[in-house]
């Protein structure tokens, strides 16, 4: 396979594409304070509306552009598993949060 990997999990993500938002996503959202307005009582509707605004952010930075580049882009952008990234961090938010219940913090 080629330097994209689809497909194949990248440390630790299922794909290179959802490893590499991952990886960049602070540059575009201060993600911890985004998740904390998509943390429900309905863990499931947390993580679904969570997913739908990250892929959206993403997809507005799209460039305007046609052509071999923009189907490359494309190609990688539909690799990217949103549920998965939404999850963790809403999870990595839950435990967190447990956390400072279980040491006696008061929420921030």
């Amino acid at each position: 396979m080629g330097w994209f990997n689809i497909g194949f999990e990248c440390n630790g993500w299922s794909n290179r594409a959802t490893w590499l938002i991952n990886l960049h996503i602070d540059q575009y959202a201060d993600i911890d304070a985004l998740v904390k307005d998509f943390i429900y009582d309905d863990n499931t509707s947390s993580v679904r509306r969570l997913a739908s605004f990250l892929e959206n952010l993403f997809e507005d930075e799209l460039p305007n552009m046609n052509g071999l580049f923009k189907e490359l882009l494309m190609v990688a952008f539909r690799e990217v598993d949103w549920h998965e990234l939404a999850e963790t961090y809403i999870n990595n938010e839950l435990s967190r949060l447990d956390a400072l219940k279980m040491a006696g913090v008061e929420n921030e």
